[in-house]
């Protein structure tokens, strides 16, 4: 049997949530069946070149497409792409399916919905898998941000993104949720006996062998780039709220924040330098090549996220990692870990400021809770638990695995 996967992003080289989970999809799928790739991705993206570093048992196609580089054309230009194919994208998908003749046609992340009435003319089943509920999460955010500037330029996008997820998003023969929240919010404009869970899969057979970082004094991390509004909300929230509590109730605790800081030019970015003046208890790291010595070596990693879809990334690679975690409700929505056990979830500063303090100063309790959530994290996020899912999937779908 053989399954067609197509996305945007060529995730050979993991380092942000999206590459790794469909680099870890990859992996499960192609221990189920025979897996061909199709990338479409703009020509001029560095990581094209990743496609060298595929280490696993999969054939790849490149669809090389060319996105203008001026602001404006380029912008309406995306509009128009969440209806339309151009004639070399739907020319090169022509060639791939009567070459790779597949069982299955899997589409992955983003609004690309707009493929799923082309892949359908081929007389074969299309799958449709989410990393979260996108629009619900692209409109928090644009809720959410204060930028009228933003607000403006980014309302038709807003607009379109729910036209084209509630046009075409039905279509598909199964449509896979990250998490049984995303399964109700697309349940009331998609058929339910469409709507199967496939929650987000880390690879990993035991704690990541690498050295935590070493450091003079105990520290908090948050994780994830602050180009990307949600994380940055959480870190303003940690560090004009919570952070002055902790500070205040532990000397020698501090807070790295580890990922790429907002542009330099950005309101965001004079937003944070602003908060962080004087204050060397903060520590930005920018982007880094691994953020996993930093989560290691961590007393506690925390999310403070107020908007979100989907499954953090963050929370399941510090349970990988040994490094338990305190969450918000909505960092924590979609995972199976369970409050006071594996994981500590609140919701206002005083109370996330206590359980780091917990954690903190009491070892037992952060190992008890990293060994639980380690535990939870294998029986049902690994990549082991998703072989049994896809096998599942495609069952249903009456098709067979190998």
């Amino acid at each position: 049997m053989k399954i067609l996967f197509i996305t945007q992003h060529i995730p050979y080289r993991p380092d942000s949530g999206i590459t790794i989970k469909i680099n870890n999809l990859l992996s499960c799928m192609s221990r189920v069946c025979d897996v061909s790739c199709a990338f479409i991705v703009d020509e001029r993206e560095r990581n094209i070149r990743d496609m060298e570093a595929c280490g696993l048992n999969v054939s790849n196609h490149l669809i090389a497409s060319r996105t203008p580089s001026s602001g404006p054309l380029r912008y309406i230009v995306h509009l128009i792409g969440l209806f339309a194919l151009s004639r070399e994208v739907r020319d090169a998908l022509s060639r791939i399916m009567e070459r790779e003749k597949p069982d299955l046609v899997w589409l992955e992340f983003g609004y690309v919905g707009h493929l799923i009435p082309l892949m359908k003319k081929y007389g074969v089943p299309v799958v449709y898998g989410s990393h979260n509920s996108q629009f619900k999460l692209d409109f928090g955010i644009w809720r959410s941000n204060g930028n009228l500037s933003y607000r403006l330029k980014m309302a038709p996008f807003v607009f379109l993104y729910l036209f084209h997820e509630r046009l075409y998003f039905r279509m598909a023969d199964r449509v896979l949720c990250i998490s049984r929240q995303d399964m109700t919010y697309h349940a009331r404009f998609i058929d339910p006996a469409r709507l199967r869970l496939l929650p987000f899969l880390f690879d990993c057979r035991g704690p990541i062998p690498v050295p935590p970082l070493a450091t003079d004094h105990p520290y908090v991390c948050m994780v994830g780039s602050l180009r990307a509004y949600q994380n940055f909300s959480a870190v303003m929230f940690a560090v004009e709220e919570i952070c002055p509590i902790l500070f205040d109730r532990d000397a020698r605790l501090r807070l790295y924040v580890v990922g790429e800081l907002p542009d330099a030019k950005s309101p965001e970015h004079r937003r944070l330098m602003r908060s962080l003046a004087g204050n060397g208890r903060v520590v930005l790291t920018g982007r880094v090549d691994s953020v996993v010595p930093f989560v290691k070596g961590a007393v506690a990693q925390l999310v403070a996220l107020s908007i979100g879809s989907g499954v953090r990334t963050k929370i399941i690679e510090s349970a990988v990692c040994g490094t338990p975690v305190v969450s918000t409700s909505i960092g924590a929505e979609g995972l199976p870990f369970v409050d006071g056990e594996s994981i500590f979830i609140a919701d206002t500063a005083d109370a996330l400021a206590e359980k780091i303090l917990k954690l903190v100063n009491d070892g037992t309790v952060r190992r008890d809770m990293a060994a639980k959530a380690f535990d939870t994290y294998y029986e049902e996020l690994s990549c082991e638990a998703g072989v049994r899912i896809i096998r599942k999937i495609l069952h249903d779908l009456n098709l067979r695995a190998v």
